[in-house]
This record gives C-alpha cells, sequence and structure tokens, in this order.
C-alpha cells in the first residue's frame, strides 16, 4: 500500500513535473498538443523505476539504464527527434538530480536523515519531492506563460552534442555526492563505486575533448575551403584565357609562317608592327608590376569586352597594394571585376563602363572600381557583405563573393566601402602601408 501511495503522490507527479519543465525550457510549442505523451511518459518511466526497486538494482545502473529507458519513450510518445529527446531527458534528470541533492542535503544537516532513512518513512518519500516539485512547477509555468525559453535554432548548433556530454559529467558528479548519503556501505563505495565514478567522469572528459577538437579541425578546413574556392575559381577563368591567348598566338604565327613563305615581306612585316603596337598598348593598359595582377587584369578585360563592356584601368603606381600576397590582389579585383561584369551584361543600358583606379595618398593605398550600372538600394549596401546576400538575379552564384573580399581587406587592417548612386556604383578598398 505504501508503494501505491509513493507511485501515486510522488513517482509519476515527480516525471510530469520535471520533463515539463524540460519541454517548456526547450520546446514549448509541443505543449498543448501533446499532454497525451506527457502523462504516457510520466506513468511508464514510474512503473519502470518501482521494477527497478523490486529487483532491488543498484543506484548507478538504476538511473543509467532508466535514463535510456526514458529517451525512448519520449521518442515514441512525442513527434521529435532523438537529439531532441535526448537533451529533455537529460535537462529533467539533471534538475531532478539537483533538486534531490538539495533536499537529501538540508535534511542530513538538519534533521539528521540519511538517504534510506527517506526512502523507508513515506511521510518523507512523498513529501520532502514537493520541496522542489512546487517551485520546479512554478518556474515552468511561468516560462510557459512569459514565452521564455532557449532558442530552437540552437538545437542545430555545431557544439550541439557537448551539452549531452557536460550533463553526463554533471550527473555523475552529483552521483558521487549522493554517495556521502548512503551509510553502511563504506567498502562497497570506496573501493567499487567511487573508482567506477571517477574513471567515467575521466572518459567523459576526453569524449568531450576529442568532440571539440574534432569541430574546431572541420571548422579550420571549412575556413581553408572556403577561401581557397574563389581563389581556384579564378585560376580557373585565367588558365581558360591563357590558353585563349596561346590560340590566338598559334594563329599569328600561322598567318606570319605564310606571308613569308609567299615572300609577302612587306605584309609580314606590317603585320608584325601591328601585332606588336597591340603587344605594347596592351602592356601599357596594365603597368603593375605583379604578373599575376597583369594577367587577372587581362583576362577581365577580355571578358568584359565578349560582353560588350569596356574596361580601363588609371593607376600612379607600379605595385598595388605593396604588402598584400598577390593571391589576395587576385581574390579582390576578381570579385569586384565580376561583380560588375555581372551586373552590366544584366542592364539595358547602351553604355556600359568599369573604371579601375589606384593610387597611394600619403601612407594609404585607395583602390576604387567604378561601374556605370544600376544603384544599389540603401538598405542593401552594407548587407552585400553578409554570407548569403546578393543583389545578382537568380540563378547566378549568390553572396559569396563580397564577404570573401570583406574577410581579406579586414584581415590586413584595411577597410572597404560601397558607394551608390544613379548611374555610378563604386567599391573602394583602402590600406594603411607603414613607412
Amino acid at each position: 500500500m505504501d508503494n501505491f501511495f509513493a507511485f501515486i503522490f510522488q513517482s509519476v507527479p515527480e516525471a510530469f513535473i520535471k520533463l515539463f519543465f524540460a519541454i517548456c525550457l526547450l520546446k514549448p510549442t509541443l505543449l498543448p498538443a501533446n499532454w497525451r505523451g506527457l502523462v504516457i511518459y510520466s506513468i511508464s518511466t514510474s512503473i519502470i523505476s518501482y521494477i527497478f526497486r523490486y529487483f532491488n538494482l543498484q543506484m548507478e545502473l538504476w538511473i543509467v539504464v532508466l535514463f535510456f529507458l526514458s529517451i525512448i519513450i519520449t521518442r515514441f510518445s512525442f513527434p521529435i527527434s532523438w537529439y531532441l529527446s535526448l537533451l529533455l531527458n537529460t535537462v529533467s534528470y539533471i534538475v531532478q538530480l539537483i533538486g534531490e541533492f538539495i533536499i537529501l542535503y538540508f535534511a542530513n544537516s538538519i534533521f539528521n536523515l540519511s538517504l534510506i532513512q527517506v526512502q523507508q518513512t513515506l511521510t518523507y518519500r512523498i513529501g520532502l519531492p514537493y520541496l522542489y516539485l512546487i517551485p520546479l512547477i512554478l518556474l515552468a509555468l511561468y516560462f510557459k506563460k512569459c514565452h521564455f525559453h532557449i532558442k530552437e535554432k540552437w538545437v542545430n548548433h555545431k557544439y550541439k552534442w557537448g551539452l549531452p556530454l557536460i550533463s553526463l559529467q554533471l550527473v555523475l558528479g552529483l552521483m558521487i555526492h549522493a554517495l556521502y548519503f548512503i551509510p553502511n556501505d563504506s567498502y562497497y563505495t570506496f573501493f567499487i563505486r567511487f573508482p567506477i565514478l571517477t574513471i567515467s567522469m575521466v572518459l567523459v572528459s576526453i569524449m568531450f575533448f576529442i568532440y571539440v577538437n574534432h569541430i574546431q579541425q572541420k571548422e579550420i578546413h571549412d575556413h581553408i575551403t572556403y577561401a581557397e574556392k574563389p581563389l581556384i575559381d579564378e585560376l580557373e577563368k585565367m588558365i581558360v584565357q591563357w590558353r585563349s591567348y596561346r590560340h590566338d598566338f598559334h594563329n599569328h604565327i600561322e598567318v606570319l609562317y605564310v606571308l613569308l613563305e609567299e615572300e609577302k615581306y612587306a605584309e609580314a612585316k606590317q603585320y608584325m608592327t601591328n601585332l606588336h603596337k597591340k603587344v605594347i598598348e596592351s602592356q601599357n593598359l596594365f603597368p603593375f608590376k605583379q604578373p599575376a595582377v597583369q594577367a587577372l587584369l587581362k583576362a577581365k578585360m577580355v571578358q568584359a569586352e565578349e560582353k560588350g563592356i569596356q574596361l580601363a584601368v588609371k593607376n600612379e603606381e607600379m605595385l598595388i597594394f605593396p604588402q598584400m600576397k598577390s593571391y589576395d590582389i587576385v581574390l579582390i579585383l576578381g570579385n569586384i571585376i565580376d561583380n560588375a561584369i555581372d551586373v552590366l551584361h544584366d542592364s539595358n543600358q547602351q553604355l556600359k563602363q568599369i573604371e579601375i583606379g589606384y593610387k597611394k595618398v600619403l601612407n594609404i593605398c585607395l583602390l576604387e572600381i567604378t561601374n556605370n550600372g544600376p544603384q544599389i538600394p540603401s538598405d542593401m549596401r552594407e548587407k552585400i557583405f553578409t554570407k548569403g546576400i546578393s543583389t545578382k538575379s537568380e540563378g547566378k552564384h549568390q553572396g559569396m563573393g563580397l564577404p570573401t573580399v570583406k574577410e581579406i581587406v579586414e584581415s590586413y587592417n584595411g577597410e572597404i566601402t560601397v558607394n551608390s548612386d544613379e548611374g555610378t556604383t563604386s567599391f573602394r578598398v583602402a590600406l594603411f602601408i607603414e613607412s
């Protein structure tokens, strides 16, 4: 009869309230549509708990097995994922362990009651848990009323599996503390329970650090991949362009060979003079000393010409951003020029122009890339440097280039700004150079 009263008035309400609190904290949208699942969970876990009590299982085995069975019951009682089921039960069991630990501590300190005495006395067994269950349900109702809960998007956070490991560490610690309230069990406690729980805590700590290290290594790999992809794209474009140059060079050689074979020396000389003049003009267009920059600008000029866009360079220096690595310069120029080409190509205006200006003012290097395309709306000018935000039309690669440019510029303690008016959009990169 005592067990029946304890089941009705202590075990079922305790299971109900602790999971109710976890749901209000983590997933309040489960209620009120799933009250039935909450009742099923409370009755099922309470019955299992009494089965374990009947077979007199050890405390550690009792807690571990009941915890995993509770996860399974929760998963099939509610329309949730396995991870959320794990999270809900972790929170509910931590709350229960903390509450019971506090109650046992005060019961032992004030009334000199041990855990065995509390379990064997029906009044203590039913009444003491309400000292923490009543505040707990009031707090849960407050969370539910005020819509206070942990953001659901946190569940998808990159470190989401770290919380269960930390929680498990806390549970193990509370179990070790609970051993102080179990009398007349010194040999078993100090030579079996303490070592097992301590080793378990060490293993969980190792698992946690391995997990965090794995996440960090994955982040580093993703960052490297993200940084390299634009550079690889630019190099591929340049390789395609150089293949075109090689094809053109082969054609020029063929023409000269035929003219010389037919002894048309005057025509061959004129053809060579015109070709040489064109090469000199091309070199004068891009007088920068960095080969990678020259190659990129030549490739972009050809791309622009193919789409009916004029690309011009006005510079006052022989080196563009001398303290910056060449592949970073290529990424900055390539992404901004590509954006300008895409915008102008999609526009309906007759005259399409891109102008690249570079100069040095005192110790500040200024790169300005201007196009005469449509105006960027004022609310988009800051957002375009955010990943996933783009002004390009549907179907194009969206929102990756300018955030990359911003990251590179800021890594050199520089600044990138955009000004856009009707008919003129200008991206300016400013970089301070130490004397």
